[in-house]
């Protein structure tokens, strides 16, 4: 008798035993943290800038994130698809269904960063493409939310820095030219600087040694019949537009080298702003170099510029 109700007992612990563990594997499961990323509205669901305007922007296939939760490490994220995300190790769990937990992150995903402290791209390495702008638009996303249902933090991420447009028109004196080079030139436009997630501040160096007040982009690209649109990504905040300039250096069709500079680049009493994109139409017509500008979607709208008309000056 002895022998059996100590058999009974075993099976009861065992059942016991393995109720707890199902339950203890159940509450893992349904605590894990799942994270979903977009881009302003729109929820990413293809390539990092998929179209012919720099506001189809998404998430793809590689891209990671840096994700920290309720002031904790950063955590690296990746993607397979633009759509699911998985965390760098072990999964992350939620630490209880009923507080709210803090959420701060950073995209592209920096080896070393910190709460205090993420270094933002290398904004002197540009050549204009719509194609690399995955490579130096920096971005951040920040909430406050508690546990729901399903687990999942949808992150909102939005632009640090400013975007300018440059669209060169296949008119005029650029008809059968080659573009040499652009050359934007402001105070810290492209300086190195890093990002506080702590604080939402993006601080750039007071190294002298460092500074970089001189975006220059050598292309010597010959123009097609559609023209050519440039993209470069700037700190916002530095310089007043009214100081900032552009200067176009091209061959004409008889292989003589011109310059063309506009001298300012807005109102003085503004600054590029993060999340704005600035967008300046060119074209060159019997020695002068006609701007205009207008706003692209995603990034925020920008400086509407009137038409400027600016000689354009032979190189020596």
């Amino acid at each position: 008798m002895k022998n059996v109700f100590f058999t009974v007992l075993c099976i009861m612990a065992m059942l016991v035993g393995c109720q707890q563990a199902e339950e203890i594997q159940s509450n893992s499961e349904e605590l894990q943290m799942k994270v979903e990323a977009s881009i302003g509205k729109t929820k990413a669901v293809a390539s990092r800038y998929a179209g012919d305007a720099p506001n189809e922007v998404a998430f793809t296939d590689g891209d990671a994130i840096g994700l920290s939760v309720n002031g904790k490490g950063i955590v690296k994220w990746t993607t397979s698809d633009g759509t699911n995300w998985a965390p760098e190790g072990d999964d992350i769990h939620w630490e209880n269904k009923t507080e709210e937990h803090e959420f701060c992150a950073f995209y592209p995903y920096v080896e070393g960063a910190s709460l205090a402290s993420v270094k933002i791209p290398d904004l002197t390495k540009q050549k204009g493409e719509m194609s690399e702008l995955g490579t130096y638009d920096f971005l951040t996303a920040s909430m406050v939310a508690a546990y729901e249902d399903d687990g999942v933090v949808s992150l909102e991420f939005e632009h640090e820095l400013a975007l300018i447009t440059i669209k060169l028109k296949n008119e005029g004196d650029l008809v059968s030219s080659t573009i040499n080079q652009i050359t934007i030139v402001g105070d810290d436009i492209v300086t190195p600087g890093t990002y506080s997630l702590s604080d939402s501040d993006l601080s750039l160096s007071t190294d002298d040694d460092k500074k970089e007040n001189s975006l220059d982009v050598t292309l010597n690209e010959s123009f097609s019949s559609d023209g050519k649109t440039y993209y470069f990504v700037v700190n916002p905040e530095t310089e007043v537009l009214s100081e900032v300039s552009l200067t176009i250096t091209y061959k004409d069709k008889n292989n003589k080298t011109h310059t063309a500079t506009l001298a300012g680049l807005g109102d003085s009493a503004a600054k590029f702003e993060c999340g704005k994109e600035y967008s300046y139409s060119l074209k060159v017509q019997s020695g002068a170099l006609v701007i205009s500008g207008n706003s692209i979607n995603d990034w925020e709208s920008g400086v509407v510029m009137n038409d400027i008309v600016i000689n354009g000056v032979p190189a020596e």
